[in-house]
């Protein structure tokens, strides 16, 4: 019973890490979509997220998510002068197999090359052959830690200073790299020209839906399908499709045969319809569709000659878009749309459209909010340096 007991307690507060992605806030939100309130959280260096509370599957996360680098588990806990054996006990090499190890670090930890340099002296005492892998880079990336067999033939061991005490956390999981650059090059129905969402922004826009995988999603300006793609792989065992544009449906079409034929355990039913976004009403029933995920037209992809012009089109069409999709979606649904943000210099324009029956829902609590980086109508936007048209990720509910 007393060991029954003590499993449960370990269970209930195990901590762990979760390594960011390139727009934190972003990933942050992703995260506490799906963990909620049942864990605690620690931002740590920005990029670095501490998690605390129940058992999680760090290989099954690391696929669910769209905007996390690494997930790893925490080991250890010490002061700097005892981290080299904290260190070496967290190690646990083969004896007659070459150990390969290699230090990522968050918060103020310092160098690592003295502590790999002793680390490499106690393993040789113990009987253990070992090689220190390094990056020109301060952390390790994902593909270095694939590349040099880390989590095959040893560990990256990554430091985290959290107050006086250094975590010593080891790298269970890293994010499947090849299997996004696949699903987003390797696909047949490509629109370079129209722009197309990013499956990985697709899965984390998908995940902040909460998406029920028993019940429909709908994505009514489905372009090429991104979003359908990924809500399948999910588990969506139903999908919905619309779009203006033939072509766009065809290609939808061509990538969710692809899609089928290359993950063969993915199982589903798609419907799709060639509708205007603003007469959904049409074709699909009153209050039938539980979560909606899309990238609306943002505007024509070159030229933006009368920039006015074009906001005023925008706006109207996605006014007049929330009006239709509150008649589909079913009482507590939820919406997770992009707006365009129209950048020049340092110069912002956001979109106003008419919300109706919708109120925007805070994506993260207040203590997780990193200071700048949410709008003041709680919303995210996600873009790089040089791009002319940034992404507002904006999460919608009936009211």
């Amino acid at each position: 019973m007393l060991r029954v007991v003590c499993y449960m307690l370990y269970h209930m507060y195990m901590k762990y890490f979760f390594i960011l992605g390139s727009n934190p806030t972003l990933s942050l939100a992703e995260i506490y979509s799906l963990l909620g309130v049942r864990f605690s959280y620690k931002l740590i260096d920005k990029d670095c997220l501490l998690v605390e509370g129940g058992d999680l599957d760090e290989t099954v996360m690391i696929n669910q998510l769209g905007g996390t680098i690494k997930i790893g588990r925490i080991a250890k806990s010490a002061l700097s002068a005892d981290l080299l054996s904290a260190v070496r006990d967290t190690c646990q090499p083969e004896m007659g197999k070459k150990f390969f190890f290699g230090f990522s670090t968050f918060g103020k930890v310092g160098p690592t090359k003295a502590l790999a340099m002793k680390l490499k002296k106690a393993l040789q005492s113990d009987g253990i052959s070992s090689r220190w892998v390094v990056s020109k880079d301060k952390n390790l990336s994902s593909a270095a830690v694939e590349q040099s067999g880390l989590l095959k033939h040893g560990m990256e061991i990554v430091l985290i200073k959290d107050s006086e005490r250094i975590l010593v956390g080891v790298t269970k999981a890293i994010q499947p790299f090849k299997d996004w650059s696949f699903r987003d090059y390797g696909r047949p129905g490509r629109d370079d020209y129209s722009g197309m969402l990013p499956p990985k922004l697709a899965r984390i826009m998908l995940n902040l839906a909460k998406p029920v995988v028993a019940e429909n999603l709908l994505d009514p300006f489905c372009g090429s399908g991104t979003v359908l793609s990924e809500a399948v792989l999910l588990g969506c065992t139903k999908v919905i499709g619309s779009d203006i544009s033939l072509d766009a449906l065809e290609d939808t079409k061509n990538n969710l045969a692809w899609l089928k034929e290359k993950y063969q355990k993915v199982d589903f039913r798609c419907q799709l319809y060639q509708c205007d976004a603003r007469k959904l009403y049409e074709i699909i029933d009153d209050h039938s569709v539980s979560r909606v995920v899309t990238e609306p037209y943002l505007g024509p992809s070159r030229n933006h000659n009368n920039q006015q012009k074009v906001i005023k089109q925008l706006n109207d069409l996605y006014s007049e878009f929330l009006v239709a999709l509150d008649r589909i979606l079913k009482p507590g649904g939820r919406a997770v749309m992009v707006w365009p943000v129209f950048v020049g210099g340092s110069k912002k324009i956001f979109m106003q459209p008419s919300l109706g029956g919708w109120s925007i829902a805070k994506p993260l609590p207040e203590d997780l909010v990193i200071k700048g980086d949410i709008t003041a109508r709680q919303t995210i936007v996600y873009g790089r340096v040089g791009q002319k048209v940034w992404r507002e990720i904006v999460i919608l509910v009936k009211k």
